[in-house]
């Protein structure tokens, strides 16, 4: 009788390990490099996309750089009170041209975006003007590729855009995926990015 009992608690304890081991890992889509037409720094932890991006540009796998302009409110309205506040996505390109990508190498495109949704939208209106673009570098935080890459393969879709995407998880971002149940931050990540893409699989895609 107790090895009846003990057998589907093995398997359940089997079983558990197997999915606190792959949910991490398999958040992280690690596309193998390839020359691409431009390359997408998603809005977000800046310091660690733009290392990355810097150093794609400087081994000569994309030439050209957008960057979609992030929300951040009400930003105008304290520009005309006198108050001057650099956006993200500014703060981004400025280091971007520090680090030595060329500034007339970079495009920031106006979209207000408050989500990936809104930035993949952005990217995929310029690139229906741009008919020789056909690959995109899609440089990110390790746990957002996996949903990125879903959310801009919708967006190409809609637009019928036959665009290749090729994630590029930046490697300065301390999430591995592995073990990523020892640490605070990272079950954080891991629980934050499940919600939201069940949120996209479910609704978001389908407006």
């Amino acid at each position: 009788m107790k090895r009846l009992f003990l057998l589907p608690l093995l398997l359940f304890i089997l079983l558990t390990g197997l999915v606190l081991h792959k949910a991490g890992t398999y958040l992280v889509r690690d596309d193998a490099k390839a020359k691409g037409d431009v390359m997408v720094i998603l809005m977000g932890s800046i310091a660690d996309r733009v290392l990355e991006a810097a150093d794609l540009y400087q081994e000569g796998y994309a030439g050209r750089v957008l960057i979609v302009e992030e929300g951040m409110g009400p930003v105008e309205m304290l520009r005309r009170r006198g108050a001057d506040l650099i956006t993200n996505s500014s703060q981004c390109r400025n280091a971007a041209i520090q680090l030595g990508i060329p500034a007339d190498s970079i495009s920031l495109l106006q979209g207000n975006a408050t989500s990936t949704i809104m930035e993949a939208r952005a990217v995929a209106e310029y690139l229906k003007n741009k008919p020789g673009a056909d690959t995109i570098l899609l440089v990110t935080a390790p746990p957002h590729t996996r949903r990125a890459a879903l959310i801009f393969r919708d967006a190409f879709r809609d637009q019928q855009l036959d665009v290749t995407i090729i994630a590029c998880p930046t490697k300065y971002h301390h999430f591995k995926g592995k073990g990523w149940f020892k640490r605070k931050e990272d079950i954080q990540s891991v629980i934050s990015e499940y919600t939201k893409l069940l949120a996209f699989l479910t609704v978001e895609q389908f407006r």
